[in-house]
């Protein structure tokens, strides 16, 4: 075997890696340390057992050593007290061999040198790098625009209706590997006041939040925000159809008012049919006198969660979830009209018309309405 030979097979025979068993201090063995050493090495221990002899002689003879080891198997060789280096050095000249082998083969099969090979397959990942590097420009674009609140099936959506063509796992592989992240809630207490003489209304929505035409069931209700001079609160109507946000008002006090400004808002900018069902909690803005009587003049039906349930609710705690995570906790409201603002923009700038939905296979809820409403 040439110099040149001998030094390209210990070139493949380096890329196996060290051995992580400390090979010089091992004398003798038995099948469980042979087991061991191969489930470290990235070879199943199974293999072991059925080497082949005439690739043990081969792999020997090609690479000028010497086979001192006869006959027999690993196994067999340390079973009878052969020393563990010899079996080993054997063991994985065999590995390189297979490894020469199928080189060889793809190599006869594409009919091209391995040098050539080596030089469209370094072609291949400097091309790749390079798509990952332009492409990661495009996240973090994305990710930016949307104010750091998408992870990566968002992204990939909007990077898609831009007309670039990605996968999911790319996407979320890139941002991974960058330190590119969505940005995460906190948990918020409730703000229903359910401890009322005032009467309260049957579950009829019972979590079907499926909706099929535009202003048949909204869903409404309250949360807080902190500000510099004190606690903002934040009534909110959503229609189920598409999730948009069809109402909301913002006040210091948390009353039936505040409740009453976001309905109002909601009736004015839809002007819904008669037969709406409207679904809140049971809190006391929500079963107030003027409340009800303002449902009933417009010809719709109260529902309201079963108490202490917050599920039958979920569509407005995940938009309240969505909003703090993705704006208000990174934010500091000096006053509330800061807040009141900040607030106003993620609705109606962010959320309603830009913002990706995942329930509405991400589009955004103005959009979605625009596309199947005639």
């Amino acid at each position: 075997m040439s110099a040149g030979s001998l030094e390209r097979f210990e070139d493949l025979e380096a890329q196996w890696g060290e051995l992580e068993l400390e090979l010089d201090a091992i004398n003798t063995c038995d099948i469980a340390t042979v087991n061991a050493w191969a489930k470290n090495s990235g070879i199943a221990p199974a293999s072991c057992s059925t080497l082949p002899r005439q690739l043990l002689v081969d792999g020997a003879r090609e690479a000028g050593v010497e086979l001192v080891v006869g006959e027999h198997s690993l196994p067999e060789l340390v079973h009878h007290g052969e020393r563990l280096p010899q079996c080993v050095d054997v063991f994985r000249r065999q590995m390189v061999e297979e490894d020469v082998q199928e080189r060889a083969f793809v190599c006869r099969s594409l009919q091209q040198s391995p040098q050539a090979i080596a030089t469209r397959d370094g072609r291949i990942r400097e091309a790749v790098g390079r798509e990952d590097r332009r492409l990661l420009v495009e996240i973090e674009l994305a990710h930016r625009a949307s104010g750091g609140v998408y992870g990566s099936p968002r992204v990939q959506r909007e990077l898609r209706a831009g007309g670039i063509r990605c996968g999911r796992k790319r996407v979320a592989r890139l941002m991974r590997e960058h330190g590119i992240r969505a940005k995460q809630a906190r948990r918020f207490r409730a703000t229903t006041d359910s401890h009322h003489g005032k009467p309260v209304a049957a579950n009829l929505l019972d979590r079907r939040f499926e909706v099929a035409t535009p202003d048949r069931v909204w869903a409404a209700d309250l949360t807080y925000i902190w500000t510099q001079q004190g606690w903002e609160y934040l009534a909110a109507i959503l229609d189920l159809y598409s999730r948009r946000v069809v109402g909301w008002a913002m006040s210091a006090r948390i009353d039936q008012d505040l409740a009453l400004g976001a309905l109002n808002a909601a009736l004015w900018a839809r002007k819904p049919a008669p037969g709406l069902l409207h679904h809140s909690d049971r809190g006391s803005q929500y079963a107030s006198f003027d409340y009800q009587a303002l449902l009933r003049q417009h010809g719709a039906t109260c529902s309201m969660s079963r108490k202490g349930d917050c599920w039958d609710n979920a569509v407005v705690e995940s938009f309240f979830k969505s909003l703090k995570a993705e704006r208000v906790k990174h934010h500091r409201y000096r006053t509330r009209e800061q807040a009141r603002a900040d607030v106003g923009d993620y609705i109606e700038r962010f959320y309603n018309r830009k913002r990706l939905h995942s329930y509405l296979d991400y589009v955004s809820p103005v959009e979605y309405e625009l596309k199947n409403v005639a």
